[in-house]
């Protein structure tokens, strides 16, 4: 299924549309950066590893997650999980879960609050939302009814502080498309929203569980 080719640049252009800016401002409390735009795929799978744990992501101390389903998404079928920020904060200070420590077994955070609370991103293709996964425990990819198809941008304050990741080489995924300069060269805004990095790869798609 092809969803990002190098003629379409709508999926930039939606992370960078006002209404998204404004809430991701608003909560971050800084103009952000853009650090990455994916899609990601999650095969069907039975297994509870890496990414499919509870975990918290570490690139920076606050950052806003965009899941935004490609496909419709039911129970089972790989939706992204997490659970709030405060109850995520009382969850690892009981645990003793610390900056950049391990990934979480349900049994450890299931066992410390209702399974109510746990907050999943199903339903029909184009819904999602914005998750703050520094601070929100979270898990995807346990797609156990069938493949998942996600898309995801993610904006930090800068610097990043975990890894530049327009550096890192070798990471999963194929490069599907180059932003081209003059798109935004007579908007300050979105110049400022995409950093220094500015012209390098920011959409791959990734295969994932």
């Amino acid at each position: 299924m092809s969803v990002v080719s190098k003629d379409n640049a709508e999926l930039l252009e939606f992370a960078l549309s006002r209404p998204v800016i404004e809430a991701v401002t608003g909560y971050l409390g800084v103009v952000p950066i853009l650090r990455g735009l994916e899609i990601f795929l999650s095969t069907s799978n039975e297994s509870i590893e890496s990414r499919q744990m509870f975990h918290i992501d570490y690139d920076d101390f606050h950052q806003i997650r965009c899941f935004m389903n490609v496909v419709d998404v039911d129970e089972g079928g790989g939706q992204f999980t997490f659970v709030s920020v405060d109850k995520s904060k009382e969850i690892r200070v009981r645990l003793g879960h610390r900056w950049r420590d391990r990934r979480l077994t349900d049994k450890e955070v299931l066992g410390l609050f209702q399974i109510d609370e746990v907050v999943k991103l199903v339903g029909r293709a184009e819904g999602g939302g914005m998750v703050d996964t520094s601070n929100c425990l979270h898990y995807g990819s346990r797609a156990r009814t069938g493949e998942r198809l996600v898309f995801m941008f993610q904006y930090t304050t800068y610097p990043n502080v975990a890894v530049d990741k327009s550096s890192r080489s070798g990471r999963d995924g194929l490069p599907l498309y180059h932003f081209p300069v003059a798109r935004v060269g007579s908007d300050p805004m979105k110049k400022a929203l995409l950093g220094p990095e500015i012209g390098r790869d920011v959409i791959s798609c990734s295969a994932t569980g």
